[in-house]
């Protein structure tokens, strides 16, 4: 719930939904007062122990005074009809689209809640695969506009505006592509992670229903490699402060490696040392190159489940020479396997680190 902002599922193409369910709640045309009692961050509290507890874990850290994204301010509670429904709306689509996936029980306390206030939300289905495009969330933005998304750095928990941006980039090979650059410029502030000044930035993008529930990912995509960046996905849990609450996989470049890795890692950028991947057994780093952000690379990472486990490959061409930079597999063997949202990250700072024509696709599941 960490941007429950009124977006509408058309971002992405959903198909084979399931029967729809009316869950929609009566609206209340009286005026929208913040209850007394519960706390979190000095605001107003929602006057419901465990609502509070909820939006603590959740939802508190980026809407707040400081920072009410989507106009949604926790701490106070000062919201119009307006806002309660957009609320609403995203818990019940599920749209945040970084942090874990809610259970069910803990979703229908947060939607009671909403609706005691007036909130109402929309007849909804649970779909039984995703697709989304890059292109068609940047088409109508210029270059220079901010990246489609919600960006932030996990160290310290600075929600980034200025980061990430949409882009154009002609290639030494004359190739053009428009996407998403970052060129980041904050510090970590140590005084919230002492362990590193790096910061670790993310770019989750915005208008994406059911983000937890995605699996048997796959992305295609093309990228500039300049330092250190990667492409993440079924993130079961995104959270700052720290590196420690991270589970994912990801697809990670470098100049002179790409690397298969899961998260939380002791290993984090370099993808050599005597650890193994905690997650994943298999062919997980390439080398033997040196690459540079003057041209195009393209790629295609999946995962697919199997009876063994969770497969995960990951190619990376260069469409200019023919050039296979990287071809790995590993197997997630772990019972429980990962499922969740995608998103786009890297460390340090630059602006030689750029995405391009990203296709999403994936399976949803409509379990509870």
């Amino acid at each position: 719930m960490r941007r429950l902002v009124m977006l509408l599922v058309c971002a992405g193409t959903l198909s084979g939904c399931e029967p729809v369910q009316n869950v929609s709640g009566p609206r209340d045309a009286g005026p929208v007062v913040p209850a007394p009692g519960g706390a979190g961050r000095g605001g107003a509290g929602s006057g419901n122990a465990s609502v509070d507890a909820l939006l603590a874990r959740h939802c508190n850290w980026c809407h707040t005074s400081a920072e009410p994204t989507a106009q949604i301010n926790l701490q106070t509670m000062q919201l119009t009809p307006e806002l309660w429904n957009d609320m609403a709306e995203g818990v019940s689509l599920e749209l945040a689209p970084f942090v874990m996936r809610v259970p069910a029980a803990d979703k229908r306390t947060l939607l009671q809640w909403i609706n005691a206030r007036g909130g109402q939300w929309p007849v909804v289905a649970i779909p039984a695969t995703m697709s989304w495009r890059m292109q068609d969330q940047i088409a109508a933005l210029p270059d220079g506009a901010p990246a489609p998304g919600f960006a932030f750095v996990i160290e310290d928990g600075l929600i980034d505006h200025q980061g990430w941006t949409v882009q154009a980039y002609t290639d030494k090979h004359g190739v053009r592509n428009r996407g998403v650059l970052l060129n980041q410029t904050h510090v970590v502030d140590r005084a919230v992670f002492s362990s590193s000044k790096n910061p670790s930035s993310y770019l989750t993008f915005k208008n994406l229903p059911w983000h937890g529930r995605y699996y048997n990912s796959r992305i295609e995509c093309d990228v500039r490699v300049g330092r250190w960046m990667s492409i993440g996905m079924h993130a079961r849990t995104l959270e700052p402060m720290g590196r420690a609450h991270r589970q994912y996989v990801r697809l990670q470049l470098d100049r002179d490696a790409i690397s298969l890795r899961s998260a939380p890692t002791p290993l984090e950028t370099w993808p050599w040392g005597n650890a193994a991947d905690p997650r994943l057994e298999g062919t997980t780093n390439a080398s033997g190159f040196y690459q540079t952000a003057d041209e195009w690379l393209h790629v295609v990472f999946q995962a697919r489940r199997a009876a063994d486990g969770v497969h995960w490959t990951a190619r990376v061409t260069n469409p200019a020479t023919g050039a296979v930079m990287a071809d790995l597999a590993a197997v997630e063997h772990d019972p429980d396997p990962l499922q969740g949202t995608f998103f786009l990250h890297s460390y340090s700072t630059g602006d030689k680190r750029m995405w391009a024509n990203l296709v999403f696709t994936a399976d949803v599941d409509r379990s509870n």
